[in-house]
């Protein structure tokens, strides 16, 4: 259970990161590229 509530905040998270820069759908490397430089 608890991996399933992890994966679904990662997921609500590349989601609220994808519309700050809007580009989840066009370049989501670059959504990922921006997580691991923080």
């Amino acid at each position: 259970m608890s991996n399933k509530v992890n994966r679904v905040t990662a997921a609500g998270l590349l989601v609220a990161l994808g519309i700050i820069y809007g580009d989840i759908g066009t370049s989501p490397l670059y959504v990922f590229n921006a997580i691991i430089n923080k």
